[in-house]
């Protein structure tokens, strides 16, 4: 009675009887498509994410990471690899676009290899590849610069300024189609691009991508809580390699600081000896502006001296001037008394010589006058002998 009740229902309603049975179908067939998608989509996501080495763990640290904590993460038990990486935002700029925000990432040996879809990876350190998604083949060949928009901090990172890009590729680290945001410009993310290490001039790494050893396929509840299961003592292991980061950081800083406080004292005790030296030379300055004083008092004096001297010069070349001319004019006076003088000399030598003629003449006629004086005394004497002799007689 039923069955015929409930034949009778679907053949008077069996348009909508097969409208509902077709939904019932479509949906029992998307409900199956789903399950079964989704196992085939974690399959092929853990195959995709194996294949390009896809870290389990990024760790990152305010104070940055080095080798050493690398080092020590490899040592972990159940670390299979423990890379650094340096990764920053930046700005880019290229001919005929504004700049871009980039992730800008390195390229790793072995952790987060690039699936190349045109061109290929960087060779050199001045090479860069870009997101695939967002940036197609007509990219490749063109150069980018870091902007100069960036702060001062971020374009100090970069080891280049200009890069040339040589291919575009896929990321294990952006498997959808969002890029996040950034502080810089718009805050809009352009993509993604991969460096060289050698392009980034930093003392640090910025994160270590750590790959775990038999870990279950990604995106699976077993790999969740095998990854939560060790982020507790990865995250305390993190905390203790950021203490001995901080640690040697001080001691960096105290040592820098202890060598600053050094060049200070030295720079105090340099001040002091260069104000000792300033006050020194002060007083030399000092004694060198009075010998100065004097020196210009002297030379006042000098002046002076030198003027009275040009006046006494004066006169005393206008006396030489009347020297001269009184010595001129003696010259004149000798010269004439010297014409005198030859001419009384020949006078008086010839007046000498008369002299000479009249004394031989005085001196003969003297003799001769002698002479006859003593014939003539002879001639008294015997004058008187006669006369006595003829008073006598006559007696």
């Amino acid at each position: 009675m039923l069955g015929r009740s409930l034949l009778r229902m679907v053949r008077s309603t069996f348009g909508r009887f097969l409208a509902i049975f077709a939904i019932i179908a479509l949906g029992t067939g998307f409900f199956i498509g789903l399950r079964v998608a989704h196992d085939a989509m974690l399959v092929t996501a853990d195959d995709y994410l194996s294949e390009l080495s896809f870290g389990d763990f990024r760790l990152v640290s305010t104070l940055g990471l080095t080798e050493e904590d690398a080092e020590s993460f490899r040592n972990e038990p159940g670390v299979l690899r423990a890379e650094g990486s340096v990764s920053t935002d930046a700005l880019f700029a290229s001919e005929g676009a504004s700049d871009m925000a980039f992730h800008v990432h390195t390229i790793l040996p072995d952790t987060n290899r690039l699936d190349v879809v045109k061109g290929r990876l960087p060779m050199a350190d001045d090479e860069i590849v870009i997101d695939a998604t967002y940036f197609g083949e007509n990219w490749i060949g063109r150069e980018v610069t870091v902007s100069a928009a960036n702060d001062g901090d971020t374009k100090d990172l970069f080891a280049q300024s200009r890069f040339r890009v040589v291919g575009t590729v896929n990321s294990p680290e952006y498997i959808n189609f969002e890029r996040g945001s950034t502080k810089l410009g718009s805050g809009s993310v352009a993509g993604f691009a991969y460096v060289l290490a050698g392009a980034f001039d930093a003392e640090y790494y910025t994160e270590i991508w750590l790959t775990m050893a038999d870990m279950p396929p990604a995106e699976t509840d077993e790999y969740k809580d095998a990854a939560e299961a060790m982020e507790d003592g990865l995250k305390e292991r993190l905390e203790e390699r950021g203490r001995i980061r901080y640690a040697s950081l001080k001691a960096e800083a105290e040592e820098k600081i202890g060598d600053a406080q050094s060049e200070i004292d030295d720079g105090w005790t340099q001040i002091a000896d260069a104000n000792t030296e300033i006050a020194d030379a002060r007083k030399k300055l000092a004694d060198a502006a009075k010998e100065l004083r004097d020196a210009r008092k002297e030379l006042d004096n000098g002046w002076a001296e030198y003027a009275d001297g040009e006046a006494e010069l004066a006169d005393a070349a206008e006396e030489l001037a009347d020297a001269r001319k009184e010595l001129d004019d003696g010259w004149a006076e000798y010269n004439d008394g010297l014409a005198d003088y030859e001419d009384g000399k020949k006078k008086y030598e010839d007046g000498l010589a008369d002299y000479g003629e009249g004394k031989k003449k005085y001196e003969d006629g003297l003799a001769k006058y002698e002479d006859g004086l003593a014939e003539y005394e002879k001639g008294v004497r015997e004058y008187e002998d006669g006369e006595a002799e003829a008073d006598a007689a006559l007696a």
